[in-house]
């Protein structure tokens, strides 16, 4: 199936003409990858902004070299239908971008790297699923504020709390880690399952993240957001190592 280049993509080719995006490219064959016209008037758009003749170069010379596809029937229809649907579903994406996801499924093409899609949709389920408990933060966060005055009575108020939820979890995120392909096909189609595997993988870690959220109510709450603070940096660390 042909790739339709995003902005993203063509953007890092523009600077990396010689980059990892350059050898995939080269791996495919340039036959099979092609962008819009949207993209090219996005980042032309970008090259005159900045002024830089190297840059406009630069991109003249990677668009002359795939073919840049006008927006033609029936990506217009698609982009009325699709947009009705993200709006009702409260997803709204960037209009551009929603132009060039029109176009790729009139054409039939590949948005991007699809690897990075598998990923997308992955985590797009899993954090679903944990931002099934949201609302529960603010019930808790409430409540617990109560005992500030009492810290022996909060840190048991917090373990009562933390035991139940984990309680419900742990099974949860484990009939997910073993069913998560099932229901990534059921919910974004065959064609997506291959994410099923990433979201057995991170589906092993709902329990530990369910855990890690609750320590806002215990930090906050206990009137030391400087300690919520200091662990959310550690998280970070952790998760961009992690990655």
């Amino acid at each position: 199936m042909p790739y339709l280049l995003d902005t993203n993509i063509v953007s890092d080719l523009v600077r990396h003409p010689r980059g990892r995006i350059a050898g995939r490219i080269a791996r495919v064959g340039e036959s099979q990858v092609c962008t819009s016209i949207i993209v090219a008037a996005e980042l032309r758009y970008g090259a005159a902004r900045k002024a830089s003749p190297r840059l406009s170069a630069q991109l003249k010379a990677v668009l002359d070299t795939i073919d840049v596809l006008a927006f033609e029937a029936p990506a217009d229809v698609i982009y009325g239908e699709l947009r009705a649907r993200l709006e009702s579903a409260g997803r709204p994406i960037g209009a551009n971008d929603l132009l060039i996801a029109a176009q790729a499924l009139a054409l039939g093409y590949t948005v991007g790297p699809r690897e990075l899609g598998y990923y997308q949709n992955a985590f797009l389920v899993y954090d679903n699923a944990i931002n099934v408990g949201v609302p529960l933060h603010n019930v808790a966060t409430a409540g617990l504020s109560k005992l500030r005055g009492d810290m022996a009575a909060l840190k048991r108020a917090w373990a009562t709390a933390l035991s139940s939820l984990t309680y419900f979890a742990a099974p949860a995120f484990a009939i997910l880690a073993v069913t998560g392909q099932d229901l990534v096909v059921v919910v974004l189609g065959s064609k997506w399952a291959a994410a099923g595997a990433i979201l057995n993988v991170l589906a092993l870690r709902g329990p530990a993240h369910v855990v890690e959220r609750t320590l806002g109510w215990l930090h906050v709450t206990a009137g030391r957001p400087d300690r919520w603070r200091r662990w959310g940096v550690l998280n970070c660390g952790a998760t961009i190592i992690a990655l």
